[in-house]
């Protein structure tokens, strides 16, 4: 099984590596459809354990980006002249 996913991961990455260096409009949206499908066989492949880090790796991401865009709203709507200061 840890084969098959490696198989899926790999064309994956091609279907995107062949996304980006396609400029036409029509062939772009496909090559991602692929790879989002050759990703996804690629979790369901994937045993537990990578499926677990997988996961854990998306949440530390979305926290860290929450965070960002907190702190950025938070400096967006303070008063000028008051940039460092606490509320």
């Amino acid at each position: 099984m840890f084969i098959f996913s490696l198989i899926a991961l790999v064309s994956a990455i091609f279907s995107v590596y062949i996304s980006i260096s396609i400029v036409d409009e029509i062939e772009q949206p496909i090559a991602v459809l692929i790879a989002l499908f050759f990703l996804s066989l690629s979790l369901i492949f994937a045993p537990v354990l990578i499926k677990l880090l997988i996961t854990i790796v998306l949440l530390l991401i979305q926290i860290n980006y929450v965070q960002r865009y907190y702190l950025l709203e938070r400096n967006r709507n303070q008063e000028p002249g008051k940039a460092n200061a606490v509320s």
